[in-house]
């Protein structure tokens, strides 16, 4: 799944207008009606829809479009939705009366009494500062959610005053418990302080063509992409058809560094794992990681060369060598390492 910047989402909304002819109000029409089904799918597991009470908190841009449509599905499907504009009032395309607060009080009942709030109030087009109103707003719902531990926040996109591309957050954003992103996941969705303000990650189809964003370089590492990487095994094979993978990994302080990199290999399904260690250590790998074999190697006392032969001369038919997680940072492993490198080098 590709990861976007801001920049790169108004590229593809814009390629999909020119070549599709997916107009921005086609794109945010899929888009509303795709939160609301994931809204629906995959949040309610203690709710039917007609006993759901949602509040939308709906911004003046695209974003607060996309949350009058979803709000319009969630109303069709039988929940009881209520609407408070920030500022200028949007048409809200509702067929029928819904509840929208026109006062400061009527906000107060609608929000003490809601199961979600959806934060649809600014989306990937803000950069600048939360105005102090909308803080004082977010603010309000989060000391209300303080209160109410039934209380769940929904980030229609994203949570608003998170920077989408640095993961920068404004002092007025408040924490969602579940964020239902458009299109594509936003790089600043993996960045911190923003990481911690995302919660659970949906992610929502807008329509765009599969065969868009080719050329994007960031991708998510999710099931469908370690699918293509990890192809079903043929029944007709043994250790040795899966590769081979040396580790030179642990020292007496880290010892359990060389563990956790031997058991991350085999987890991922190579064929033959062999832990290179001192004599010394041998006992303790022996006893708890009974998927390696072991190479013996010298002990930091012996001169670096000696060491690092004793490493090479194990390395023809390995795959792959993986040297460093808790090696410590010594002279004569640092000389090791070099030699290592020279060696290779020179195959």
């Amino acid at each position: 799944m590709h990861i976007v910047t801001v920049a790169e989402m108004r590229d593809l909304e814009a390629q999909a207008d020119r070549q599709y002819g997916l107009s921005s109000q086609i794109l945010m029409k899929n888009a509303g009606k795709s939160a609301a089904d994931i809204f629906e799918a995959h949040l309610l597991p203690h709710f039917t829809m007609n006993d759901l009470e949602v509040l939308f908190l709906i911004g003046p841009g695209n974003n607060g479009g996309d949350g009058l449509i979803m709000a319009r599905h969630l109303q069709e499907s039988g929940a009881l939705v209520s609407l408070y504009h920030w500022k200028e009032r949007r048409l809200t395309s509702h067929g029928e009366d819904v509840n929208e607060a026109q006062t400061q009080n009527e906000l107060e009942a609608l929000l003490q009494g809601a199961d979600y709030v959806v934060d649809a109030l600014l989306g990937t087009g803000h950069s600048r500062p939360l105005p102090d109103d909308m803080r004082a707003l977010l603010a309000r719902v989060q000391q209300e959610r303080t209160k109410r531990q039934n209380l769940h926040v929904v980030a229609l996109d994203l949570p608003t005053g998170l920077n989408p591309d640095t993961g920068d957050v404004d002092p007025g954003t408040i924490a969602a418990d579940i964020t239902i992103t458009l299109a594509c996941p936003k790089q600043g969705f993996f960045f911190f302080p923003g990481r911690d303000y995302i919660g659970d990650l949906y992610v929502g189809d807008i329509g765009l063509p599969s065969e868009m964003g080719s050329d994007l370089q960031m991708e998510m590492l999710d099931g469908q992409l370690v699918r293509t990487l990890l192809p079903k095994r043929s029944l007709n094979s043994n250790k040795g058809t899966f590769g081979k993978v040396m580790l030179l990994c642990g020292s007496p302080p880290y010892p359990g560094s060389a563990y956790l990199a031997g058991t991350a290999a085999a987890r991922v399904g190579a064929g033959l794992i062999t832990l290179a260690v001192t004599e010394k250590m041998l006992p303790i790998y022996a006893s708890s990681f009974h998927e390696s074999t072991f190479a013996l190697l010298p002990g930091e006392d012996v001169e670096s060369f000696e060491r690092s032969k004793a490493l090479t001369g194990h390395l023809p038919g390995y795959r792959s060598l993986l040297i460093g997680p808790g090696l410590g940072q010594s002279p004569n492993t640092r000389e090791v390492l070099l030699q290592v490198l020279e060696y290779l080098r020179n195959q």
